[in-house]
This record gives structure tokens, C-alpha cells and sequence, in this order.
């Protein structure tokens, strides 16, 4: 077929097809794959998809087809790292032993409301190279780039920290073993820490515990477009330590930190203006928060989840600020959903925003310490909290279970 017409007006029909139709293309004949193969190049290269700094030399492959897959992929909840208690059955485990239970696993979730939130666009990412529990998941200004900070294993602290292109990923033939690039590591070693990307790529680090130095009020940031690679630079500190903080970016310049403490919540925040370099008091909250979720969405902070106490109440609430206004957090309160798995709180969701949604997912239901497979949407239109489903009324659910996880949107 393709010898009965130029290959430049293939080409051009190429162009304005999505990488899944053309892989179904490529086998028309023996010329057809060179030809798909340069137009996912093209459309990939192009600006229109995503602007990449690509290798010298990188001839157009199926690479390119699968790296175009991923930048045209639907939305989707990536998941990272975290408490699976089923390493040993959900036994009660000191966290000296628990190394085992501290997650490697990435994994993606479809949030296309349609049965097409099946397993088409959800399963495993590389995974990490470190096992990784109360990390920091941060997405990358650009598209499919994340950013996984801190962590545990056990009672080992990391300070390393790593970064998965997921496109140029797939662009560069590598084994999943190698998709997740180290970085210069943290000052210091920090789990259950709160993490950011400001404008300019500056990520952000801040509080969290450290093996020597138990809970601390240390920040810290990192350019991480700078080509002098002058590593993390100390930040000033926060008023109060604070392990298992939620926090926000809000506008770009300002890191907003939310609860967190050292045994126990607190409904007290903290506001780093990155322009000045200083911290202030921002509105206290309605609720002491420790082990919540926080996000920054449509010019509003949300704050969900978490408990007041190590072991002691968890919450089924959100709190909404709009930071514009001088105002106080609204509050508001869910009934648990009711079913088998789903008699957890919120404490250790993590949490993130698309459209008039938030999801969070994972967590744990405290009394028992099994971590989850939950994924939960609050419905901002509605203030509503419920079961995720697709368009066929089946659960959605993560393939791994995980508390203390990390999470974000691609």
C-alpha cells in the first residue's frame, strides 16, 4: 500500500494519529514502521506532546512509540512506596524489623471515569531503587517526571533522593533497574517528612525524623535544574519540629506546612515564603492533624485525613482554606464508606487533585495496622466522600497495598 503513494503523505496521515493507532499501523509492510517510528519522533519532539532535550544521535525506534504512549496517556494516580503489611500477614511489628514491609512498588491508576479505568492504563512503574516508607512522592514541573525524597527501611533513614523521567525513560532503551536517577542526597536522613516543588524546580524538604536526631525542624532546598549542581542548601528552620506534616506549595513561592509533631498532631502551620527565606504563622486549622493529606487545587488548600494521636482517633474530615482570604478553615465531616476493607480512616492517604476531585489512596485502618488498597474521591462539588469506581460500577483499587505512601497525578 505504501508504495502506492509518497512517503511524505504518509507522514503526514501519521501525524494525526495516537501511538496506539500507530502501533496497529506499523505492520501494513516493510516500510510502514520506519515511517511510524519518525512521526512519534516528530510528534514527541514536537512541542505539541512535550518539549525533551534529547541524546545526540537517538534514531527514531519504537522507543518512540512508547514514549509517545506515555504522553498521551489519560490522567493518572501514581502511587509510591510505603507500609504493606501483608509482608507478614499484618502482624504487629516493631519498626527495627519491619524493613521487609517498606515498599520498592510504583504503580499507576487510570482516573478516566469509563470502563476504560480498567487495566489499560494502570499497573507497575520501574520501581524505586530504595525501599521507601513515609517518603515524599513530588511530580515534576514537567509532564511523567516524579520525585521520591526520604523514606525508611526499617529504622534506616534516607537521605537519597531519586527522580523518574518516565518518558525519556522509555526513550532511552534502559531496564527498568535503571529508569530512577540518584540525586545529591538530603543534609540528612528524614522519614515522614514534608516535600515540594516550588517555582523554579526548587524541591523543597522540611521537618520529618531523623535516626540521631529524632523529629526536627530542618528545611532544605535543592535546585534541581542547576547545571553547577551546588546541592541542597539549608533553608531556615521551621518554628515547631514536625514528622508526618502535610504540605502544600501554594502560587509557587510559598511552602506550606500543615500538623505533624513528634508522638501526636497539631493544628498549627507554618508558611515559607521562598522569596525572603522566612517562615510565619499561617491559620491555624480547625483540627489537630497528624499522618493527613494536603494539596493546593484551584485556588484553595485542602487538608483531609489523619489522626490527633499516634494509635488514637483518625479523622474523616477535610478542611478548606482559600488563602486569597483572610479567612478561618471550613470543616467538614464524612461518614466512613461502609463495606469490607473500607472501615479505615484517612490517617497516611495520600492525596491529590484533578477537575472537582480529590483522591486519595492507601492508608491504614489503625486499630488493626493493615495498610490498604482504598482509593478514595472526595467530590467538591458535592462534599462527598465514596468508593472510586469506573463507569461499570467496579472498585478501583491499588494492586499494592501501602500506609505512609506517596502520591501524585501524571
Amino acid at each position: 500500500m505504501t508504495e502506492c503513494l509518497p512517503n511524505l503523505i504518509w507522514e503526514r496521515a501519521f501525524a494525526f494519529l495516537s501511538a496506539e493507532d500507530l502501533l496497529s499501523a506499523r505492520p501494513i509492510d516493510q516500510n510502514t514502521p520506519e515511517l511510524v517510528e519518525r512521526a512519534a519522533a516528530k510528534e514527541v519532539t514536537s512541542g505539541r506532546t512535550r518539549v525533551l532535550t534529547l541524546a545526540q544521535g537517538l534514531t527514531p525506534g519504537v522507543r518512540w512509540l512508547h514514549a509517545l504512549a506515555e504522553a498521551q496517556a489519560p490522567p493518572r494516580l501514581v502511587a509510591a512506596g510505603g507500609y504493606n503489611s501483608e509482608w507478614n500477614d499484618h502482624e504487629s511489628v516493631v519498626q527495627a524489623g519491619d524493613a521487609d514491609g517498606c515498599e520498592f512498588s510504583v504503580e499507576a491508576v487510570c482516573l478516566l471515569e469509563s470502563s476504560f479505568c480498567g487495566r489499560s492504563w494502570r499497573g507497575p512503574l520501574p520501581r524505586m531503587r530504595e525501599r521507601r516508607a513515609d517518603l515524599a512522592l513530588v511530580r515534576g514541573s514537567e509532564p511523567c517526571k516524579l520525585y521520591a525524597l526520604g523514606g525508611r527501611a526499617g529504622m534506616q533513614r534516607h537521605a537519597s533522593v531519586e527522580a523518574l523521567d518516565i518518558i525519556q525513560w522509555r526513550l532511552s532503551g534502559h531496564t527498568a533497574e535503571q529508569a530512577w536517577e540518584p540525586l545529591t542526597p538530603m543534609s540528612i536522613g528524614r522519614s515522614g517528612l514534608a516535600a515540594g516543588l516550588a517555582r523554579g524546580n526548587r524541591l523543597i524538604a522540611a521537618g520529618g525524623r531523623a535516626f540521631h536526631h529524632g523529629v526536627v525542624r530542618e528545611a532544605e532546598v535543592l535546585n534541581v535544574d542547576s547545571a553547577s549542581d551546588a546541592g541542597w542548601v539549608s533553608l531556615q528552620s521551621m518554628h515547631e519540629a514536625r514528622e508526618y506534616a502535610a504540605s502544600a506549595v501554594v502560587d509557587g513561592d510559598e511552602f506550606w506546612v500543615f500538623g505533624g509533631g513528634g508522638h501526636g498532631g497539631s493544628n498549627t502551620v507554618e508558611v515559607l515564603d521562598l522569596e525572603s527565606g522566612c517562615w510565619r504563622q499561617g491559620p491555624a486549622m480547625r483540627m489537630a492533624r497528624w499522618g493527613a493529606g494536603a494539596v493546593w487545587h484551584d485556588g484553595r488548600i485542602f487538608v483531609a485525613g489523619g489522626s490527633t494521636h499516634f494509635g488514637r482517633r483518625q479523622l474523616t474530615t477535610l478542611e478548606v482554606l482559600d488563602p486569597r482570604e483572610a479567612g478561618e478553615w471550613q470543616l467538614h465531616s464524612f461518614p466512613t464508606p461502609q463495606g469490607p476493607g473500607y472501615s479505615s480512616s484517612l490517617w497516611g492517604a495520600s492525596m491529590a487533585a484533578r477537575g472537582h476531585n480529590l483522591f486519595l489512596c492507601g492508608g491504614v485502618y489503625r486499630e488493626a495496622e493493615e495498610s490498604q488498597q482504598s482509593i478514595f474521591r472526595i467530590d467538591l462539588r458535592m462534599l462527598q466522600l465514596e468508593i472510586l469506581r469506573n463507569a461499570a460500577g467496579q472498585t478501583v483499587r491499588l494492586d499494592v497495598p501501602r500506609w505512609c505512601g506517596g502520591a501524585c497525578l501524571i
